[in-house]
């Protein structure tokens, strides 16, 4: 299943409109919400947010990113999130 994301965009190019600190709260619990196991928290683990990105569709448009466990993990060791070498 996609992540699904919607924010204030040009209906044309897809181009952000400025967004206000609500607006970017909004976009963020939207992702939240979908990739979180447990409701109301707050941070979101890198792993399970590349995975659920595979697949997304944001205003509408769909994209996929062919995501392998090594580009996984080779992105969790570049961002220090674990004390591995790939």
């Amino acid at each position: 299943m996609p992540l699904v994301v919607q924010y204030p965009c040009h209906p044309a190019t897809g181009a952000v409109q400025s967004l206000s600190v609500a607006a970017i709260r909004a976009v963020a619990a939207q992702v939240r919400q979908q990739v979180l196991p447990v409701r109301g928290a707050l941070a979101i683990a890198m792993p399970d947010l590349i995975a659920a990105a595979v697949e997304m569709s944001v205003n509408g448009r769909q994209f996929e990113f062919g995501v392998t466990d090594r580009f996984i993990a080779v992105r969790i060791a570049r961002y220090g999130l674990i004390q591995e070498h790939v």
